[in-house]
């Protein structure tokens, strides 16, 4: 039976997984969590774990951490967050018109 921090993973999993710009790093600590990681320019601006059956968002440049109690919390922070989207990114991805000669 999986834990309620696995379950919440898989939560979170599901709500960042189709985001531009994050993905999932492996801890360097062994016995640590993965965690999920946005990163712009090769930095990690947010970080997202689940520790002790919350979520937990850290913001880098801040220093400030955003616990949420659910997954759905968190996606509805992020959406609501302009700081939640890499630097120069775009909320759709660009279109380019091919000109034929």
């Amino acid at each position: 039976m999986a834990s309620p921090d696995d379950r919440l993973w898989d939560q979170v999993n599901e709500v960042l997984r189709d985001r531009a710009g994050w993905s999932v790093q492996e801890s360097p600590t062994p016995g640590v969590r993965p965690y999920w990681a946005l990163t712009s320019h090769g930095k990690v601006d947010l970080s997202v774990f689940v520790d002790g059956g919350a979520v937990h968002l850290y913001e880098e440049e801040t220093d400030r951490e955003v616990r949420f109690g659910t997954a759905e919390e968190l996606g509805a922070w992020l959406d609501r967050d302009q700081a939640a989207q890499p630097r120069g990114a775009r909320s759709e991805p660009p279109r380019h018109l091919l000109e034929w000669n």
